[in-house]
């Protein structure tokens, strides 16, 4: 999807979080390209068809015009009973 958009993407992060009674995989990405697309990505994120969530989204300039942004979602694990 990153390439796509001509963005660089990088996982930086992916673990199991607990949140109440559900269990969650929680991924943190790094991402450089345009603003525009990386805006682009946020709003694929916010539509993935998964019980999903975005928990944080933090974009910066850089000295030499592009962003930078740090983003992490969680997407439910689901679990079906036997």
């Amino acid at each position: 999807m990153g390439p796509a958009l001509g963005l660089e993407i990088a996982t930086e992060e992916l673990r199991e979080v607990t949140v109440g009674e559900k269990d969650w995989a929680e991924i943190r990405f790094a991402v450089a390209g345009g603003r525009d697309q990386i805006r682009s990505l946020v709003r694929l994120l916010e539509n993935i068809p998964y019980a999903s969530r975005i928990t944080t989204v933090g974009m910066r300039s850089t000295t030499d015009g592009s962003w930078q942004a740090n983003i992490t979602i969680q997407i439910q694990i689901l679990s079906y009973a036997q």
